[in-house]
């Protein structure tokens, strides 16, 4: 594990070495870290990959929190900046749900050889009618001073964080990229697992038809497919080809 200053934020990153040719930069989800990350995907993209960068997002693993409350914008940033600071052009972006959303912000402003997105985060659809009555009941509570009803009425991913954290969770939870997708040029894999509630495989499908050069592939699983599947031949199938 190593640590770098980027824009004043610590954050702490994993490279490892593989028996290919190219440079990977893989991207965990919300509140997840790069351990899971290499744990489950490293064996896949070693034949391919020279470098496997392992990143933890500002504000998780052993990252330093952002100063102030972050967008995904500001992800971008600062994962092109921490790119810019090691000194390596990445070949394959690899993300998954939020991250995804993050490596789709990245692809949709440069090519890249390779772009794979697991369960990745980055579109909106309609809110079910329970979601939408915990949303009109946590307003009115915090409005007549009940502002701790968020830890009994947020999600699991909103839980148990700090002010900033839960600020920014706020800020990159509900937002639509549609626009940017659908600049994506980069040849794409998106999997997904048949059973995701968190970027359920809708998310997957429309993804699929905004991204010109995109294949999806389903698996038997839920938001964490890639720990219960072997997602290992299909990642090889489609960087042989990249």
């Amino acid at each position: 594990m190593a640590k770098i200053n980027v824009n004043n934020i610590s954050l702490s990153y994993l490279v490892k070495k593989g028996e290919g040719e190219k440079n990977a930069l893989i991207m965990h989800g919300w509140g997840a870290n790069k351990e899971l990350m290499e744990q489950f995907f490293t064996q896949a993209l070693t034949p391919h990959c020279k470098q496997m960068i392992f990143l933890d997002f500002a504000g998780f693993g052993g990252s330093d929190e952002p100063k102030r409350a972050f967008n995904s914008q500001d992800y971008l940033k600062l994962s092109e900046d921490f790119l810019n600071e090691l000194g390596i052009n990445v070949d394959i972006l690899l993300g998954h749900s939020f991250g995804g959303k993050i490596a789709c912000l990245m692809a949709s402003k440069k090519d890249y050889e390779a772009l794979i997105l697991c369960a990745s985060a980055g579109l909106k659809l309609p809110k079910s009618f329970k979601t939408k009555c915990k949303i009109i009941l946590a307003k009115t509570l915090n409005k007549i001073g009940f502002k701790n009803i968020r830890k009994l009425l947020a999600s699991k991913d909103g839980a148990n964080l700090s002010d900033t954290m839960y600020q920014t969770f706020k800020n990159v939870v509900d937002e639509d990229f549609s626009d940017e997708i659908s600049k994506i040029n980069t040849n794409t894999l998106l999997l997904w697992g048949d059973k995701d509630t968190a970027t359920t495989l809708k998310i997957g499908q429309k993804m699929n038809s905004l991204i010109k050069n995109s294949k999806l592939i389903t698996f038997n699983g839920n938001h964490f497919f890639f720990m219960q599947n072997n997602i290992k031949p299909a990642i090889n199938e489609f960087l042989s080809k990249a």
